[in-house]
């Protein structure tokens, strides 16, 4: 039925952001020692792409605004919680998660070799 892919597609979306949210934490935590810091850090820099679709769709500038839509979080997870499943968007929240990772393992092993 409909109401059952539109809740796979939430539980989908909600595993899939969740993960990016703790990459993104995970990252930010391993540039600095301070745990406050690290969690400053990353409530900015996750409001910063949750919000990226709301701050900047209203530019005059046309890839700005694309840019900006297509880096957002919130349009991807749209997506998932109206029961749409999207290769795209699987693609991004893997690719956020990978980056991320790999950024904090970078982060961490030159911080062991300094």
């Amino acid at each position: 039925t409909l109401q059952g892919g539109i809740v796979f597609g939430n539980y989908i979306a909600i595993i899939l952001a969740g993960a990016a949210y703790i990459a993104i934490s995970q990252f930010m935590s391993s540039l600095t020692e301070s745990q406050i810091i690290s969690a400053l850090l990353s409530v900015v820099t996750l409001a910063v792409f949750l919000l990226l679709d709301v701050l900047f769709t209203r530019t005059e500038i046309d890839i700005i605004s694309q840019v900006c839509s297509f880096l957002s979080i919130i349009v991807r997870y749209v997506n998932f919680s109206q029961g749409m499943f999207s290769f795209d968007d699987v693609v991004y929240f893997v690719s956020i998660i990978a980056v991320f990772i790999f950024l904090s393992v970078r982060s961490l092993e030159k911080r062991r070799w300094s």
